[in-house]
């Protein structure tokens, strides 16, 4: 019984100042005890009050003993948890890990570049000089306004008052003053006539055919006939038995009946003659 209130005391001392205090042995417990006893001013065994203590410090201990098992239910909780840690560590482990699936290499496949034909610009009088036909002819107008232009004063706006004024110009002039630029540009003309025939003489086929091409696309007009460069394909058969027949009077357009064209009457007379020879007489037209 004193031990037991002993121990209740003592707790209940601990739990006042804060701090714990160990038994080590029986003696000091009697001496903690006589003090204890001292200081409540009257012996134990005649007290009565001594129970509410008790009680009180048996809730103390319900209070301390629960306590305790808290921290170590704590503890378990913890183990338990490090343990399902391990457990699911040892479960990954234990699971092999799946390989992945390596995707199949592509085959690199290499793009031949394709090398572009140069292809060689066609020749246009426009990037070629050879296929530019010389200047054309110029009329006495057209060369008094070259020569007037610059001399005029003042000097016009726009394009459209200086031709007014020039032209005003050249009505005024008399035919006397009018001669000489008329003598000049038929010397010019002449000139530039034969610049332009040897230059149309100069062109092959292919020339034209660029030069025409150029030229559907412009105000120009196209160039006409064969250049006389050109080869000339020889006229055989039908046709060459035609031409001399007429020129040595096989066929004499004269002869025409009334009521025919010439041209049809020496085209029907060709045709029946052409039709009764032999084959080794149509071999000379050949």
């Amino acid at each position: 019984m004193i031990s037991t209130v002993l121990r209740t005391l003592i707790s209940r001392s601990a739990f006042k100042s804060g701090q714990k205090y160990a038994l080590s042995s029986t003696a000091t417990t009697s001496k903690t005890l006589g003090n204890i006893l001292l200081a409540q001013g009257r012996l134990f065994s005649v007290s009565t009050r001594v129970a509410s203590p008790a009680a009180r410090t048996t809730t103390n201990k319900k209070s301390t003993t629960k306590s305790a098992p808290k921290k170590k239910a704590t503890g378990v909780k913890k183990t338990t948890a490090a343990s399902k840690k391990k457990t699911t560590a040892t479960k990954r482990k234990a699971a092999a890990p799946k390989k992945r699936k390596v995707a199949a290499k592509k085959k690199v496949t290499v793009r031949k570049l394709k090398v572009k034909k140069v292809v060689p610009v066609k020749a246009t009088p426009r990037n070629d000089a050879s296929l530019r036909a010389p200047p054309r002819a110029m009329s006495a107008y057209s060369l008094y306004v070259k020569r007037m232009w610059p001399t005029l004063s003042p000097k016009p706006t726009s394009a459209p008052a200086g031709m007014v004024q020039v032209r005003q110009m050249w009505a005024s002039l008399t035919d006397a003053e009018k001669k000489p630029f008329f003598d000049e540009t038929s010397t010019l003309n002449t000139e530039r006539r034969q610049a332009y025939d040897k230059w149309r003489a100069g062109l092959s086929m292919a020339d034209v055919r660029a030069i025409n091409a150029y030229r559907a696309n412009t105000k120009h007009n196209k160039l006409g006939g064969t250049p006389s460069s050109a080869t000339k394909k020889p006229i055989k058969g039908y046709l060459k038995f035609y031409q001399t027949a007429l020129k040595d009077g096989t066929i004499d357009l004269k002869k025409a009946p009334t009521g025919t064209t010439p041209v049809i009457y020496a085209a029907k007379e060709a045709a029946r003659l052409w039709k009764g020879m032999s084959t080794t007489e149509k071999a000379t037209y050949m």
